[in-house]
């Protein structure tokens, strides 16, 4: 926890030192929510395919994840130009700019164990399962419980006490 703690707590000074390392941050979370989260049995396998629907920096502060271990699965980064075969993978990180058929997304993602995360205010409400929230100059997280526990997915109470905001 103590790991966890230093995590976020880093990545929010990041975003307050520098605003150009805003991607670096958001990616920094983004893998600090691997962490916490367990999969169902039925989508496990060695490695761990995350999808982003972005572009420019933020893709290249992605694809430095490549590679990286997350328990004993090995990360996949895969960038996406289109919203196709995205249950696929085990993590989705939309940004805010490609995130305009967001509910189209997530209603395909239905039922299948995919982590969702955003930067899109309102994220969460329209169903999304982390919302990254930018507020005087610091990230922080807002969680849809609900919506992860509908796909089997199981969130460290850990990493809820540091949310800004659980929807249950």
């Amino acid at each position: 926890m103590v790991a966890f703690l230093s995590a976020f707590l880093t990545c929010t000074v990041w975003a307050e030192a520098d605003r150009a390392n805003v991607d670096t941050v958001k990616a920094g979370f983004v893998y600090n929510f691997m962490k916490f989260t367990t999969w169902p049995a039925s989508s496990t396998g060695s490695h761990l395919r995350v999808c982003v629907l972005g572009e420019g920096r933020l893709i290249e502060q992605f694809q430095r994840l490549e590679g990286r271990s997350v328990g004993d699965r090995t990360l996949d980064v895969l960038t996406l130009p289109i919203p196709e075969g995205l249950e696929t993978c085990q993590v989705i990180f939309l940004t805010a700019r490609h995130a305009y058929n967001a509910e189209t997304i997530l209603g395909q993602l239905d039922g299948h164990p995919v982590l969702t995360i955003s930067d899109r205010p309102g994220f969460i409400q329209m169903g999304g399962m982390i919302e990254l929230v930018e507020t005087n100059g610091r990230m922080r997280f807002e969680v849809n419980l609900a919506t992860s526990q509908q796909a089997g997915l199981k969130l460290s109470s850990q990493m809820l006490k540091l949310a800004g905001r659980v929807l249950k």
